[in-house]
């Protein structure tokens, strides 16, 4: 199989959206400590008067304007893809966004090309190659197996998975579902119909017992007033519901990025194409 050439502008998005990345933990930093300087002198306006705090709020400031001028740099990164752009400004994508497709890239890569996979000792256990549409289900975490989610204690060697693309592209559902019209807001309340009248087909994850709680009962499926809930042949309970059709507007954004990357026409979540 022919070796892929690198796209360049999507390697630009994915460092813009690491420098993004960075100074949000940057000023994720000086917030907890500040917070931690008000919190151990309670308060004390000596202690906010004090040139400790006074360098640290001053830091806080460049750094909140730094993080800005990378998200400004991050946008623009992704409007020079003309694909992209194309794309996201299609009133069929209301509720994806230049920053949040930018963030997702960031961790994705180029949705053409598998990364090499190595153990925890390193070891090399396959080598870069072109992936499928499939593959970029399965990195974000979104490949449902057994009926279940996909979850990291689930994975293999031979597996990647990237909890925090799934975070982005759950960011993404968050704006969709926001949304009164558009594809993907369309692909959300189809989802949400279809599985209205579903059931358990497994036990499901978070059923809990609740005997077993004590008290507080549980979080999950399974409270006191309906132990049954979560059992198989259960109904689905609203939240689930819900998750399954943010779920599928992740999964439906996802298969366009990589259509879109590819140099192919988005489909909008309409049909399944295996690339």
């Amino acid at each position: 199989m022919a070796k892929l050439e690198p796209d360049l502008r999507l390697a630009l998005i994915g460092e813009a959206a690491k420098n993004v990345e960075l100074w949000e933990h940057n000023k994720l930093v000086v917030q907890n400590r500040l917070r931690a300087l008000n919190a151990r002198f309670d308060g004390n306006p000596l202690m906010q008067l004090s040139a400790v705090y006074s360098k640290l709020e001053a830091d806080l400031t460049s750094i909140e304007s730094s993080e800005h001028d990378a998200i400004k740099f991050l946008e623009e990164s992704v409007k020079q893809h003309s694909g992209l752009a194309e794309w996201i400004d299609n009133p069929q994508s209301m509720g994806v966004g230049y920053k949040s497709i930018g963030r997702v890239l960031g961790l994705l890569g180029d949705p053409r090309v598998k990364p090499a996979i190595f153990d925890k000792d390193g070891t090399l256990l396959s080598e870069p190659r072109p992936r499928r549409m499939s593959d970029c289900v399965a990195y974000a975490g979104l490949a449902p197996r057994k009926g279940t989610a996909f979850k990291r204690k689930d994975m293999t060697q031979e597996e990647s998975f990237k909890p925090n693309l799934r975070t982005k592209l759950w960011v993404v559902s968050k704006s969709v579902e926001k949304q009164s019209s558009g594809a993907y807001r369309m692909e959300y309340d189809q989802t949400k119909f279809y599985y209205q009248d579903a059931v358990h087909e497994h036990v499901c994850r978070n059923h809990i017992v609740p005997s077993l709680t004590g008290p507080k009962g549980s979080n999950g499926c399974g409270t006191q007033a309906h132990p049954e809930w979560g059992a198989v042949g259960s109904p689905l309970r609203p939240g689930h519901i819900r998750a399954r059709a943010l779920r599928a507007v992740m999964i439906a954004v996802l298969k366009d990025l990589y259509l879109v990357c590819s140099g192919q026409e988005p489909v909008y979540g309409h049909e399944w194409i295996e690339q």
